[in-house]
């Protein structure tokens, strides 16, 4: 991965952004559109994906990129 991509993604918030990664499946569901319920559950998977992919030392793009996504879900939906 480049380095100029990388520091697209973190410097972005955008949602449509961040997902447009190839890490993603397309067609996640937009958090704004979820119940409580299924958002908790939504940001728990990505939560539980993050601690893996961390414990596997994988690229930091990949943990930079799980861990600018939780943030920004976080600040957004967090309560």
């Amino acid at each position: 991965m480049c380095k100029n991509k990388r520091m697209a993604i973190k410097k972005t918030t955008n949602w449509d952004e961040l997902l447009e990664t190839e890490l993603f499946a397309t067609g996640l569901a937009d958090p704004s559109d979820l119940d409580p319920e299924d958002l908790n559950a939504f940001i728990e998977s990505l939560y539980k994906d993050y601690v893996f992919y961390k414990k596997q030392k994988y690229d930091t793009y990949v943990i930079e990129l799980y861990e600018t996504i939780l943030s920004h879900l976080i600040k957004t939906y967090g309560h």
